[in-house]
């Protein structure tokens, strides 16, 4: 019970750390709202329970190994951050409301709830999140620090601590994309996209500047 209950604090806030998965969380929730988009978190935690086990079983072997090639991982995780917003902005755009919308929005009218059937199997929305944060290196070494500060506490427990927090705090991104949906309208849902993109973006450049 102590294994899992370390597990979750000491991810919780790691977790709660705005960046593109969450972004691409919240973005769901805006366009299929918590009914469709509930597979996003599930593909998030799976891979979250993947990094977590190996972590726990490698422990200060994999910082170590991890520390040794720490400009390759940093150069990697900035190069992965500019993809995932070069994959934000590309969606951003193909989801840029008509003048007709903006104009009807911005005249008051009350803002729609985009939660059109968009055809999305389960299973393959949580494989497409599941890639989506498995192809991030710098996950793995933030998993591996935590192991590091477990210590003793380390075991099963300890990854069902963080899996939980991963489902706590990628299914609260996705209620707040089903709420924003549902009273922003989609000319702010848009901007609000291009800022998200901005963010993730400057946010890969400023991991790959720190290790060169």
């Amino acid at each position: 019970m102590n294994g899992l209950v370390v597990g979750f604090t000491t991810s919780l806030p790691l977790l709660m750390i705005i960046g593109p998965i969450a972004l691409m969380v919240v973005d769901i929730g805006l366009t299929d709202g918590v009914r469709r988009g509930w597979p996003a978190p599930l593909g998030i935690a799976t891979v979250d329970l993947l990094y977590g086990s190996v972590a726990a079983t490698a422990g200060l072997g994999l910082q170590r190994l991890l520390g040794t090639h720490r400009s390759a991982i940093g150069v990697a995780g900035g190069l992965t951050l500019l993809v995932l917003a070069a994959h934000l902005l590309v969606h951003a755009r193909s989801t840029q409301p008509s003048c007709t919308a903006t104009a009807s929005t911005d005249s008051g009218t009350a803002p729609r709830h985009p939660q059109a059937a968009t055809g999305r199997a389960p299973a393959g929305l949580a494989a497409r999140f599941a890639g989506l944060c498995a192809i991030n290196p710098l996950t793995l070494v933030a998993f591996a620090s935590l192991a590091v500060s477990a210590g003793a506490n380390i075991g099963p427990g300890w990854v069902v601590g963080i899996v939980c927090a991963s489902l706590l705090v990628h299914g609260g991104f996705l209620v707040l994309g089903d709420t924003l949906g549902r009273v922003l309208t989609p000319a702010l849902i848009h901007r609000g996209r291009l800022l998200g993109c901005l963010g993730v973006a400057a946010l890969g450049l400023h991991t790959m500047l720190g290790v060169l």
